[in-house]
């Protein structure tokens, strides 16, 4: 997954010059979370529903 994600970021942020990458997740996703830290995302906001989400820039 962390491929995948790799890819993904690196179109959004280069070939479609996006200022930023969110992404959203249950905070009991603790894989989902470990894998958005690894990749430089920062948490950005408590949601409802116990989601949360994160930032790159």
């Amino acid at each position: 997954m962390s491929q995948a994600m790799k890819l993904a970021i690196g179109f959004g942020l280069g070939t479609m010059l996006l200022s930023q990458v969110k992404a959203i997740t249950g905070r009991q996703n603790a894989a989902a979370i470990r894998l958005l830290g690894r990749l430089g995302f920062r948490q950005t906001a408590n949601l409802a529903n116990d989601e949360v989400a994160y930032s790159l820039t």
